[in-house]
């Protein structure tokens, strides 16, 4: 603060306490500026959305005329903070450079976070940005400069007695040379040595030097000790885990609950919640639990590689048990499964199996799901399936694919968070299909029967006690006929129309 540093970057590796560390110094700050605005990149949000929210955070009441270019948004803000002190922090911002290449290059499409860095960087103005990352941005360093207006922090993990500390406030204690030996082999992460506490707690009765010589648990970072934690976990907390990576940001125990599926007890539900705050395995505020962006980067990594192993094998189980996008979730947060989810578990088949052989498996898939899920009674009725997520993430693998999703058979089956809003469906076999958790421009309940008009220029639905047409060129409703006292269970059109 007294050196009015316009760029700061505290660097680390994962599960150093980056972020707790920003929000401790944030607080302790805060009166120092008219405005602190703290932003997450986890969702990896465009340059232009940040400076956006930025710029309407900073104007107040003073409506203003966005431009077009983004060297005149930067400008924009510029002119903010000159005018106002503020204190900016970007958390998170390794998620918007490129994995698996010379570190520090930008993700594509994400080179404006570039241009806004050197911007802070180099002008002249009275505020603050702060960014946490496991990475140094590429070509940060040459605007570092001797007064100190760009600066690095590098966030090293706990020193030996602040480790020592964290032991024993979860009832462990040795002699020093084992309590240091324990301390320095986790690198000094408060997070692995939180996970590591319970282990040691749970299975060595809380005996250090027995763990540190137990050849089953070795580890050389924070990832080695989250996947050895992973394997140890009930199905029921890998499922809540894995859900919470998809979800991106805090959720409520009844919205996380409610997506379990099949659905479980409460009593057994907040046992397992419980038990991952033991484990210290969650981040618990105000608005609801969510996880630590490395253990969640390590459960959407087992959600991608055991998601296309089951549909490569043909064996179903995360497939069915969690969604692969929401589809009745905000739009960006919508946006960021679809790209750090969806499309690296399409990329993933498309190497095994190649564009084709990855739509032979989904139909493979979809029939032994249709197959499996009705029972035709005595009587000749069906009974629809059990809810599950695996045909709406069928059905959302297949659009993602750009595929002609002419005369495929989702009859019968559950299509849960699907989203199908700007999706066109001719001549799709939606019969007795569950629609409840899916999203559509028009929305509707179970359909018990659907049929397209003679010319194929629209298509029929029945819909609880109406049936509802729409036009299939642009999927937009053209009409709804009510007055039925009963639902509608059949349709069809005339020859004439």
């Amino acid at each position: 603060v007294a050196e009015q540093a316009r760029l700061v970057l505290l660097i680390g590796m994962g599960g150093m306490g980056k972020t707790t560390f920003a929000a401790h110094r944030t607080r302790q700050l805060a009166d120092h500026f008219s405005h602190v605005i703290w932003r997450t990149l986890v969702n990896v949000p465009t340059a232009e959305t940040i400076l956006h929210t930025w710029v309407q955070s900073l104007a107040g009441q003073h409506p203003l005329a966005w431009p077009e270019q983004f060297d005149e948004q930067i400008h924009l803000l510029l002119h903010y903070l000159r005018e106002k002190r503020c204190l900016l922090i970007l958390d998170n911002f390794e998620s918007v450079l490129q994995e698996q290449t010379q570190a520090g290059h930008y993700r594509t499409g994400y080179e404006p976070y570039g241009q806004l860095l050197r911007a802070i960087g180099n002008s002249d103005h009275q505020s603050t940005l702060l960014i946490t990352s496991r990475e140094e941005p590429y070509a940060l360093t040459r605007l570092m400069d001797a007064a100190g207006r760009v600066q690095r922090l590098e966030l090293r993990g706990l020193d030996l007695n602040a480790g020592r500390a964290l032991l024993a406030e979860r009832g462990l204690a040795d002699s020093v040379a084992i309590e240091i030996a324990l301390v320095m082999r986790a690198s000094g992460s408060p997070l692995a040595l939180k996970i590591i506490a319970e282990t040691i707690r749970d299975l060595f009765a809380g005996n250090i030097g027995a763990f540190l010589s137990d050849e089953t648990f070795i580890f050389d970072s924070v990832r080695d000790v989250l996947a050895q934690q992973f394997a140890r976990l009930s199905a029921l907390e890998q499922a809540i885990l894995l859900w919470l990576a998809i979800e991106r940001e805090e959720v409520s125990l009844a919205d996380l609950q409610a997506n379990l599926a099949p659905p479980v007890a409460r009593h057994t539900f907040l046992e397992a919640v419980r038990s991952l705050e033991r484990r210290s395995l969650l981040e618990k505020n105000p608005l609801g639990f969510t996880l630590q962006q490395v253990v969640a980067e390590h459960a959407l990594a087992y959600l991608i590689a055991e998601t296309c192993r089951e549909i490569v094998t043909g064996t179903p189980r995360l497939l069915k048990s969690h969604a692969l996008g929401k589809a009745l979730t905000k739009e960006y947060l919508r946006e960021s499964q679809q790209r750090l989810i969806l499309h690296p578990i399409l990329e993933g088949l498309e190497h095994k199996l190649g564009r084709d052989g990855v739509e032979a498996q989904l139909r493979t898939l979809l029939t032994g799901l249709r197959t499996a899920a009705t029972d035709v009674g005595l009587d000749g009725t069906i009974t629809p399936a059990q809810g599950n997520y695996a045909a709406g993430n069928i059905l959302d693998l297949l659009v993602a694919l750009e595929s002609d999703l002419r005369g495929w058979d989702f009859s019968y089956l559950p299509i849960w968070q699907a989203h199908l809003a700007q999706v066109h469906l001719p001549a799709v076999d939606f019969r007795h299909a569950d629609f409840a958790k899916t999203s559509f421009a028009d929305a509707f309940g179970l359909v018990h029967g659907v049929a397209f008009h003679p010319s194929g220029q629209e298509l029929a639905a029945t819909a609880e006690h109406e049936i509802r047409l729409w036009r299939d060129p642009d999927g937009q409703r053209s009409g709804v006929l009510r007055g039925h006292t009963d639902d509608v269970w059949s349709i069809a059109f005339n020859d004439e129309g």
